[in-house]
């Protein structure tokens, strides 16, 4: 694996009232370069709704495909969902705590992954239900 960090973003529609759907869910190394790109080619403005730290390319892949796969049926084009912001980001959220219910054994790991991430931020500061048992992230 590559030990480089990778970004998992959220873009959005930019209105006056703030930011709306529909957003962009996708990975970059630099998420500020990637933002301008996709503006370019963009008929809305649009902003960074939020980024979620991941340790290495792998894992900002991983969660990224797992958002799109299980988010089909709200796919307006390409990486494009038909979601508000907040939506994005707390399905984002359980995609990380499902993977690494999945992958890490260890509690104190997992819960410094969910903060160094900025998960348990983007739960507290959005007001997202953290799910409370394991059937909750299956």
């Amino acid at each position: 694996m590559t030990a480089e960090i990778c970004w998992v973003y959220v873009f959005s529609r930019k209105a006056d009232a703030g930011l709306t759907k529909p957003v962009k869910v996708g990975i970059s190394r630099n998420v500020d370069g990637r933002l301008s790109t996709v503006q370019t080619a963009c008929p809305f403005k649009i902003d960074m709704a939020y980024v979620f730290e991941c340790p290495n390319r792998e894992i900002a892949e991983y969660l990224e495909r797992s958002f799109h796969d299980t988010q089909k049926s709200a796919c307006l084009h390409g990486e494009w969902f038909d979601y508000e912001p907040v939506e994005a980001i707390h399905l984002l959220c359980i995609g990380y705590r499902v993977m690494l219910e999945l992958t890490c054994s260890d509690q104190k790991t997992r819960s410094d992954s969910l903060e160094c991430a900025g998960v348990l931020w983007a739960e507290k500061r959005f007001g997202l239900e953290e799910p409370t048992d394991r059937a909750a992230l299956q």
